[in-house]
């Protein structure tokens, strides 16, 4: 097996490529036969490219059967192309609502201002992009830390409530 000169496998930064990587495209190629032996050469692309990885890496293998059955689209996923993080207007704090912002002179807790950010964020989002644009968790704590208002609307949009994996998957 070849290594790295850091001593990682060509796997397992492989692995790591692709998980750095974010989203991922995948384009059709000639078909092979099932069970013959295959070499590929993926470009590597998207944010890690400048992070100083090599510009593609090749993978050789046994074709089967079984990559026939994933999807080349998931409709009930949310992420698509458009991001959020893109949105100028999200980083522009001038524009931001009034009511994030306590008068001052008032004492207000630091978890309060978290949970008014985080609603409006996600709200934002929600409204603009179709999704939330953070996801948070907390075992028993998410109302007395306010983290919360990642699944609190802000302004007229609803409340998303507590995740539920059996009757609430939309929340955040």
């Amino acid at each position: 097996m070849m290594t790295t000169k850091w001593g990682l496998s060509t796997v397992t930064v492989f692995t790591l490529v692709l998980v750095m990587s974010g989203c991922y495209t995948y384009r059709a190629v000639d078909s092979a036969t099932i069970g013959s032996s295959v070499r590929v050469r993926l470009p590597i692309e998207g944010p890690v490219a400048a992070r100083g990885v090599p510009d593609f890496v090749n993978l050789e293998g046994v074709l089967v059967e079984l990559g026939d059955s994933v999807p080349n689209d998931i409709s009930s996923c949310k992420v698509k192309d458009s991001n959020p993080l893109d949105d100028k207007e999200l980083f522009n704090f001038s524009n931001y609502p009034s009511e994030l912002f306590a008068n001052p002179g008032d004492k207000v807790p630091n978890r309060v201002g978290f949970s008014k950010i985080a609603s409006w964020l996600n709200s934002y989002s929600r409204k603009n992009y179709d999704r939330p644009l953070f996801v948070a968790m907390s075992a028993d704590l998410a109302d007395s830390t306010n983290i919360s208002g990642f699944s609190k609307g802000w302004g007229d949009m609803e409340d998303l409530g507590m995740y539920s994996k059996e009757n609430n998957t939309s929340s955040p």
